[in-house]
This record gives structure tokens, sequence and C-alpha cells, in this order.
């Protein structure tokens, strides 16, 4: 049998305050170098910062407003900047929390993070080593989820432009119009996402799917489309459903798909509202 040992550790620095006092020409400070802090994007990361003084004591941080930036590695762009929360202030620890939404815009890289201070009508920088560095190194990682996907627009034609066409016979009439998005291809993993947009929606949706034998364009051959079950991404036991219905619903929500499909698009039922937007990945 094997076991795999996993760590949850903080990451934590030291941080020195530049006092001027009686003793300022002395310096005491041994930290040479700031260590780097990793972040990984979709999850949540707590950094923490421990302040002191030139004597490596604890530095009151009592009426200071502490502020973390993520600078790019060129200094060019500012990547976030935050309020560093004040955990104990006598003992000179705070906390920045960089979220999950905080890095949704912000590419793998390796960049730069600094603090700044504010006390009174001062506004100074925050040291990492014995060398008057106010930078420090950040790595931001794709690290505990896989990498971004781009999302892609699905464009939902309007009901006059359907009422118009020939395929509006392909379906039985039940008292409700029908609304086809325009089709995507299907993605070559074996899981993907809708994201839907309601406004006023009432009636039901769901998704379909073709091969690529199929000639998907209409008036050529038969109906080639049939019915996708799906799970909504809110649904932990993931409960295949075949389709949704909504009344008078603003919703936004994701629909989880599993397997593998050449062709997909999302219909709908409607008897009244619309489907506003549709994002794929």
């Amino acid at each position: 049998m094997y076991s795999i040992q996993a760590y949850l550790y903080q990451q934590k620095t030291e941080i020195i305050i530049a006092e001027v006092d009686a003793d300022f020409d002395t310096k005491r400070s041994r930290i040479v170098y700031a260590k780097p802090f990793r972040v990984s994007r979709g999850v949540d990361n707590n950094l923490l910062f421990e302040f002191q003084n030139q004597n490596q004591r604890p530095f009151d941080l009592s009426g200071s407003e502490l502020v973390f930036r993520i600078i790019s590695r060129d200094g060019l762009e500012l990547l976030l900047e935050k309020q560093v929360t004040i955990l104990n202030a006598q003992s000179g620890r705070a906390r920045v929390t960089v979220t999950a939404s905080d890095l949704d815009n912000v590419e793998p890289q390796d960049a730069n993070w600094s603090v700044t201070r504010k006390s009174g009508v001062l506004v100074e920088p925050v040291y990492m080593d014995e060398q008057a560095g106010s930078r420090g190194v950040i790595e931001i990682r794709d690290a505990a989820f896989p990498n971004y996907a781009e999302t892609e627009s699905i464009t939902m034609p309007s009901q006059a432009e359907f009422d118009r066409s020939d395929r509006a016979s392909l379906l039985p009439p039940d008292g409700r119009k029908p609304q086809f998005s325009s089709w995507i291809r299907g993605k070559d993993i074996d899981q993907s996402t809708f994201q839907v947009t309601l406004s006023g929606f009432s009636g039901k949706f769901g998704i379909q799917g073709a091969l690529d034998k199929d000639d998907i364009w209409f008036g050529k051959t038969g109906y080639p489309w049939f019915e996708v079950d799906f799970s909504l991404a809110s649904d932990n036991n993931n409960t295949k459903i075949s389709d949704i219905e909504l009344e008078n619903s603003n919703d936004t929500f994701g629909i989880n798909i599993s397997g593998y499909y050449p062709w997909l698009r999302i219909y709908g039922k409607v008897s009244d509202g619309s489907i506003e937007k549709i994002l794929y990945r």
C-alpha cells in the first residue's frame, strides 16, 4: 500500500519597518532576502506578514493602513491592489487573502509584490531585505486547477428569423415558440460547460447534439439533432436531466455535459421571454 503525505502550510514572510529614533544609525536587521510567495489561480490564498523593526522586534501596527500590490515583472502594470488585514497590531502580524476571483483576469506569470504603510500623513514602503528592497517575488500559477479555458459566445437568433425559415415545421406545435442557438463545435474532452442567462424566460429548454457524419444544414437532410442529457452545475449529485422548465426566470446558471459530442446547441420551447446569453467552454 502506498501513502502520500500532503502538507497544509502557511506562507509567511518577515517585513522590516525603518524607524527613525535616537538609534537610527544602528542597523541590526539580518533578513537577507524575501521569500517568494506562490499563489494558485482558482482558489483562495492567505499570505501572512510579520512586521519587525531594525532590532528584529515586533513593530506595533496600531494606526497603520497597509496596502498589498502585485506588479508585473517589468513594473508597467498593476495586477492587483488590496487592503492588508491587521491580525494583531502589537505583535506586528497581518494577512492578505488573494481570492480566486482576484486572479480571474491575471495570467499565470512571475511577478512582484509590495506593501506600503500609511501612518498619519506619511505613506512609506516597507522593506523585505537589508538592502532596502521594497519588492518581493510572487509566482502566479495554474496549480490547484487546470489551465484556464477561454469561453466562446453562442448566438441566439431572433424568433422572427426562425418563423420565416424551413426549420419552423420540424417541431410539432404545442403552443410554445421554438428557439435554437447557433451550433458550436464540441470539445475534445469528456466534459464541457454552458452558462445560460435568461430574461423573463417561461418554458422549457435543453441541449441537442449531432454527429460528424450528419449534415446539420437544414433543408439538405432529415432532422439530425438528438437530445443530450446534462446536469446543473449547482447539483453536487450530478443528477442527469433531459430538459428544464422555468417560469419567468432571470437566472444565470451553469450546465455540465459529460461525453464527447461533435456538435452542440441549446434549444428552447418558449412561452415568454428569451435566452439572452450563452457561453460555452
